[in-house]
């Protein structure tokens, strides 16, 4: 069964909460020791990071199809 925007929109909002700490965790340590082990754990994470930020503002305009007459602050 496909999922809807909204849902897929809430997976992705918790997969950024899973993985941000685990992204900023990997950047201090590499920070802390200039480790290159840690800077490539960092560099992975980030991306993860990034590929679902970028999906978030891709799905953001099939929200408002999916929520006929709801009110927007911003329009």
């Amino acid at each position: 069964m496909a999922k809807t925007h909204l849902e897929r929109r809430y997976a992705l909002l918790e997969k950024l909460a899973e993985l941000t700490p685990k992204m900023r965790h990997a950047q201090r340590q590499y920070f802390k020791t200039r480790d290159r082990g840690w800077m490539n754990e960092s560099v992975e994470y980030e991306q993860k990071v990034d590929r679902i930020c970028d999906e978030l503002t891709a799905n953001r305009g099939y929200l408002r199809a999916e929520l006929p007459g709801q009110a927007s602050l911003f329009e």
